[in-house]
């Protein structure tokens, strides 16, 4: 199967990738990430290759969750430290990750 690829405005496309995180974050820890919280979006086709390939060998030792009938699959991982890296993909077609510094993580409750 052939790839394609089409230009984005990059700057809406974050903003979503943005709020996505938000809302799966809550899912996974019940609750808000901060709003200080620092979130850097690298769609999959920008991303050098040593840097997704350590995206890809962290991700890959954790949990595939699976939402909308397989429509959208992502694996996270939530560091103590404020730190995330998460990983999505979209129709089994776009991959994108995106890396998270929450800096006042260590002093919200969970």
């Amino acid at each position: 199967m052939g790839q394609f690829s089409v230009g984005v405005n990059i700057e809406p496309y974050e903003r979503v990738i943005t709020r996505m995180i938000r809302a799966l974050h809550w899912m996974e820890t019940s609750r808000s990430l901060a709003i200080d919280a620092k979130v850097t979006v690298l769609p999959g086709n920008q991303i050098p290759q040593n840097l997704g390939s350590s995206f890809m060998e962290l991700l890959l030792s954790l949990p595939l969750r699976k939402l909308n009938k397989d429509s959208f699959m992502y694996r996270c991982h939530i560091s103590d430290d404020g730190t995330h890296v998460w990983g999505m993909q979209f129709f089994s077609l776009h991959t994108t990750f995106a890396y998270v510094d929450e800096p006042s993580a260590s002093r919200v409750e969970a």
